[in-house]
């Protein structure tokens, strides 16, 4: 008699001891999901952030090819002027 409640008492030692260790494990993975939610939403909104920071710059960079392309269009068109009006001086004196 006196072993199986020595045996019974273990058990429920046991019993006890696993509750408590399943009720840490519990809250540290709690803890664990909630920090990485936080740390998720954060680098959510930093990508959203980038995201849009990456449209001002390709808008900024298409401006900046559209000017580009606007002087080299005007720097042909002074060139061909140029190359227009010196061969009439030279059909001129012709």
């Amino acid at each position: 008699m006196a072993n199986k409640y020595i045996e019974l008492h273990i058990m429920k030692h046991d019993v006890v001891d696993d509750l408590k260790e399943f009720i840490k494990r519990y809250e540290f993975y709690d803890d664990e999901y909630h920090r990485l939610r936080k740390d998720y939403e954060e680098l959510e909104a930093k990508h959203e952030k980038v995201v849009a920071e990456n449209e001002t710059l390709k808008d900024k960079c298409v401006d900046l090819m559209l000017k580009n392309a606007d002087y080299v269009w005007d720097e042909i068109a002074r060139e061909t002027a140029k190359k227009r009006a010196n061969t009439r001086k030279w059909r001129s004196k012709q």
